[in-house]
This record gives C-alpha cells, sequence and structure tokens, in this order.
C-alpha cells in the first residue's frame, strides 16, 4: 500500500539592518541556534529511521520503490548539515579568536617591522651608504584581523555552497504519512550567506586605510605624510626638527643657510611653522651671512648688526642703541682727529698673537687651528690660509704644519682602531699613523661623502656636543660627527 511523505522546511534566517548589512548577533544566542538546529537534525534521523523500518516487506526484493529511494537520498542532506553546522561552529570559533588577538597581532608586526628597520639602518651605516628608505607599505600600522577576517567569507562561501539545501520531496512508502521538519536553508539563499555573518560586520567596521610613515632624517621618528616636510635632497624633517634647524641657525652661523646634505632649504617650506618673529631673525641673520665686511654697534651690550662697512654711508646710527658708529674704524662717532682702527682692541690683538690666533679676511672673526692643515673655512664659509690670513690658494704658505699634521693623524687612527685596538696592537697602530701622514699630505681636503656607523660615546668635532649611544664617521677623512652636523653643517 502506498502512502505519501511530505518535507517541510524552518528555517532561522540572519538578520539584516536598513542598509543591508548582517547585523552582529551574540555569541550565545548563535550558539543556542546551533544547538536547536542539531536537535532537530536528530529528531528528523530518528522518524527517518522509523519510518524505514516501517516500510521494510512491502516490496519486492530485487525492486526498489520510490519512498526507499527518498529517504536514502534525505539522510544524506540530513548528514551534511549536520557536518555543515560543525564546520560553521569552527568558523566562529576562529573567527572569535582572531578578534581577540587582533591588538597582540598587530603590536607583534608592528615590533619585527621596527626591529628589521633598526637593522638595515645598522648594516647601512656600518657600509658607508645612504641610509634606507622608510618602506611606505611596511611602516603602515599593522592590520591583521581585517585581511583575515575580510578573506573569511569569500573563502568559506564557495566551500560551503556544496552544502545542503531544503527540499521537499513526495512519495508513497505504505499507509503512514509523517512530517520532517529541517533546519536547512531555502534554495533561494546560497547557504554559505550565513557563514561568517560576524566577521564580516566586524571586517567593515574595521577596515582602516593604510597610513603612509616617513622617517625624520634627523631624529629618525616616523611621522605621517602630513606631519613631515621633505627638503630638496629628498629626505624628510619632521615639523620640529625643521623648526629647530632654523631657529638655531640665527644663533649659529655655520648652520647659515639652513641646508640638508649641502643642498639650500628654502625658507618657504619652514614659513607655516614659524612666528614672524622667528621668520624676520633668521632673514636678518641670512643677511648677515652674506655681508662680507660687516658693521656691529661697537657698544658691549648692544652688538647690532648695522649691516656693510662701507665708507660711503658716513656715520651709521644704531637702530636699537642709537649710538653713532663709524664705519671706517668701526668704532664710536669721533669728533675729532683721524680714525684708529681696532681702537680699545690692543689687549685682544696682543692675546691673539700671542696665542697665535688667525681673523678671517671677511668677517674678521678671530679662529684657532688645534688640528689639521692651514685650510681653514670660517663660519661665515669663507676659505682662507691659518698661516697669513689671505683667502685660500692666493699665497704660497705651506699646507702643513708637522706636528699638526701628526696630531692629525693620530686623531684620524684613534677613531679608527679605538682604545682597546691601540693597545692590543702596537705596531700596527704605528704603521697606521704612518700611513695616515702620507695620505693627508696629497689628500688632505675631504668632501665626506662616505659615512658610516660608529657606535659608542664621543664628541662631535663639528659641534663639541658629546653623544653617548653613537658618532658617524667619514670613511675619508675618520672626522667623527652627530647627525645634525653630517647633515646640516658639512
Amino acid at each position: 500500500m502506498a502512502s505519501s511523505s511530505r518535507v517541510s522546511t524552518v528555517v532561522v534566517d540572519p538578520v539584516f539592518d536598513d542598509e543591508g548589512d548582517a547585523v552582529e548577533g551574540d555569541e550565545d544566542e548563535d550558539e543556542d541556534v546551533d544547538d536547536l538546529s542539531n536537535l532537530l537534525i536528530s529528531l528528523q534521523l530518528e522518524d527517518l529511521e522509523a519510518l524505514e523500518r516501517e516500510s521494510k516487506g512491502k516490496c519486492r526484493e530485487d525492486t526498489g520503490d520510490d519512498a526507499t529511494t527518498a529517504y536514502s537520498l534525505y539522510r544524506e542532506e540530513l548528514m551534511a548539515l549536520q557536518r555543515y553546522l560543525a564546520d560553521q561552529k569552527i568558523a566562529r570559533s576562529i573567527d572569535s579568536a582572531m578578534n581577540e588577538d587582533a591588538g597582540i597581532l598587530e603590536t607583534f608586526a608592528r615590533e619585527e617591522y621596527v626591529a628589521r628597520r633598526d637593522r638595515q639602518i645598522a648594516i647601512a651605516l656600518s657600509e658607508g651608504r645612504e641610509m634606507p628608505p622608510a618602506d611606505p607599505n611596511s611602516s603602515a600600522e599593522p592590520s591583521g584581523t581585517s585581511s583575515c577576517s575580510s578573506a573569511g567569507p569569500s573563502g568559506m562561501s564557495s566551500h560551503s555552497s556544496a552544502g545542503p539545501s531544503g527540499t521537499s520531496s513526495h512519495s508513497s512508502a505504505g499507509s503512514s504519512q509523517s512530517t520532517l521538519v529541517t533546519a536547512a536553508p531555502p534554495a533561494k539563499q546560497e547557504l554559505g550567506a550565513s557563514i561568517f555573518v560576524q566577521s564580516a560586520a566586524f571586517s567593515s567596521r574595521t577596515t582602516t586605510k593604510t597610513v603612509i610613515k616617513l622617517e625624520c632624517v634627523i631624529c629618525m621618528t616616523a611621522v605621517s605624510t602630513d606631519e613631515a616636510v621633505k627638503v630638496p635632497c629628498g629626505h624628510h624633517y619632521d615639523f620640529d626638527c625643521l623648526i629647530e634647524l632654523f631657529l638655531q641657525a640665527t644663533k649659529d652661523e655655520s648652520l647659515i643657510p639652513a641646508r640638508c646634505c649641502k643642498q639650500h632649504i628654502p625658507l618657504d617650506l619652514a614659513r607655516p611653522h614659524l612666528s614672524q618673529q622667528q621668520i624676520m631673525e633668521y632673514r636678518t641673520k641670512e643677511l648677515e651671512h652674506n655681508t662680507s665686511n660687516r658693521l656691529y654697534c661697537p657698544k658691549a651690550t648692544c652688538s647690532a648688526f648695522l649691516g656693510a662697512a662701507d665708507k660711503s654711508r658716513g656715520i651709521v646710527t644704531c637702530y636699537k642703541c642709537a649710538a653713532r658708529v663709524c664705519p671706517d674704524c668701526k668704532g664710536l662717532e669721533h669728533l675729532y682727529g683721524e680714525c684708529h682702527p681696532n681702537f680699545g682692541d690692543e689687549t685682544l690683538l696682543e692675546l691673539a698673537r700671542r696665542e697665535g690666533y688667525q681673523r678671517c679676511p671677511a668677517c674678521r672673526r678671530f679662529t684657532e687651528l688645534t688640528h689639521g692643515c692651514y685650510h681653514m673655512t670660517c663660519a661665515c664659509r669663507t676659505d682662507f690660509c691659518y698661516r697669513c690670513g689671505a683667502l685660500w690658494k692666493t699665497c704660497d704658505c705651506p699646507q702643513w704644519d708637522e706636528d699638526r699634521l701628526l696630531d692629525r693623524a693620530q686623531q684620524q687612527v684613534r677613531a679608527e682602531f679605538g682604545r682597546p685596538a691601540q693597545r692590543a696592537q702596537v705596531p700596527l697602530y704605528r704603521e697606521r699613523i704612518a700611513q695616515a701622514v702620507n695620505n693627508l699630505r696629497y689628500n688632505h681636503d675631504c668632501a665626506h661623502t662616505r659615512w658610516g656607523y660608529r657606535s659608542g660615546g664621543g664628541r662631535c668635532e663639528e659641534c663639541g656636543h658629546y653623544l653617548p649611544i653613537f658618532l658617524l664617521r667619514c670613511a675619508g677623512c675618520q672626522l667623527l660627527a652627530c647627525v645634525r652636523c653630517r647633515r646640516n653643517r658639512l
């Protein structure tokens, strides 16, 4: 006797908001739905076994009926649905773990990048190469969770689309009629649509825009593109280091004009970050730097810069203290008698003669030679001979004093060897000094184009500041300098 069986479905659909995005559900609610679905599947399997037992012996053994075939197919669908729910539970567990560990993964990725970047800089400096530019993609804030979560739904839906779908079958199997209930999604809906609902919502919220980081060439701090300025040589400065350079230039003429890698940095690049007073001070200092024969107020409490000492100007009145200055002798106005240049400076001039100081022919600043050749470069960038005071290469003076030549050679080798090696390798140390002396005789002018990293504290030979961690060493002349002097002064 034939009977028909009807299969109906009960579906738990995901909830969507007004914009069509899946609403993130509570994790406990998802667990309850899974438990309910598994219970329903177990009950259906029990009903299916009961139907199969009742239908045994009601048809010929060598021929099957439609009901038996339908029961077999339906059992396969129920088993596939069980596997689907188990896979969904595992996927949800992985997604939850990724959300919880996202911060830790980002921290590890950032620390790994910083360590790798430090090693690249150390290797480049030790080999005398330019520091490698920061990798914009690597220096961005790492985002480990968004990429994993966004990749999850697409990967899982393609895998899960082969899963079961709700079906209705009608068959005759004796006189009994039973109703089977399934939790499978409807056929018109993709089976994988409900997988990673929480992950998709989380990814849409946590996907962040990539932030490109640039490294300041002075302090090596990573800053965003809107917090850095690119100078003509191609390096980047953060705002603080750029402002500090221009402010220091108003106090130290050797930094005028502001430059990096011997290329001038226009004032317009720093103008948005400087006050009007600071801009005026820098422009005044730049004008003073470009003036060869300078006139200053002779009053020790003033010393204002008054422009060029041109005799045709006549008596000059100081704009600060109103003192009247003679541009010829550069002293206070004298109503009677002839000018007496350097009047009142006899004590200073006597000290300069006794100590061997020399005056710059351009700005008349006193300088002292401690080591090296007679080629001097003043803070005003004028090159002159220290022995006679004439402009460089306009006299017949020798380039070296032998004692100073030896002192400079010893200084270079000490910078190369270090004190422990000096004591341990005395013969080699002396040989290197002799080689350095011969090299300095013919190659004393170094362009300072190749630099290396030297760990350990030391004093910069240009600015005199003590650096406790490291210094840069010129591969040509073994000059030790700080980063600021290497970029902005040499």
